[in-house]
């Protein structure tokens, strides 16, 4: 099982973005002249602000939990230290698979968007509800290597947030 990549899935943000304001001026252009002459300047622009303003998640590091390692079969046919006859065909052994739970609050569909500034191997992870899954497969099970490349992840994710909020505020 190999996780989805994040700040993929749907395209580029500014287009997201894009099409939210068109959206909000299609709205505003849609209202009778009369209700904006008349309709109290504050209500309408609060309206209009909660219903097209996005919140841009933040990560609850003080909750993040992992779940217990489980045995599954690893795939190792592209593993570079590993001698394999044929690497065009999987090529599985018993490994430990991990995933850890980083909880967020905002709008989890902005994870579905690629932002402004971005490196070429974006995050992989799951987005299941509130929570961002990272499943790690190992085939051989080291605490060490695993905190180091979680930790690494966190960041780039984290990176990634930061970006993403940037492209927000100036929406």
């Amino acid at each position: 099982m190999s996780p989805d990549r994040l700040f993929l899935e749907k395209g580029e943000l500014k287009n997201f973005l894009q099409q939210r304001e068109d959206r909000l001026k299609k709205e505003v252009y849609s209202y009778d002249s009369n209700y904006i002459l008349n309709v109290s300047e504050e209500d309408f622009c609060q309206y209009l602000i909660s219903q097209y303003s996005l919140d841009t998640p933040h990560i609850h590091e003080d909750k993040i939990k992992a779940y217990y390692p489980e045995e599954v079969d690893v795939n190792v046919s592209r593993a570079p230290k590993r001698i394999v006859i044929d690497r065009s065909r999987p090529f599985a052994v018993k490994g430990t698979q991990v995933t850890i739970v980083l909880p967020f609050e905002g709008d989890g569909e902005l994870f579905q968007y690629k932002p402004s500034t971005y490196t070429p191997n974006p995050p992989r992870g799951k987005i299941e509800e509130q929570e961002i899954h990272l499943i790690y497969q190992l085939a051989e099970y080291d605490t060490d290597k695993l905190k180091q490349i979680y930790q690494r992840d966190l960041n780039l994710i984290k990176r990634y947030l930061e970006w993403v909020r940037r492209d927000v505020e100036n929406f």
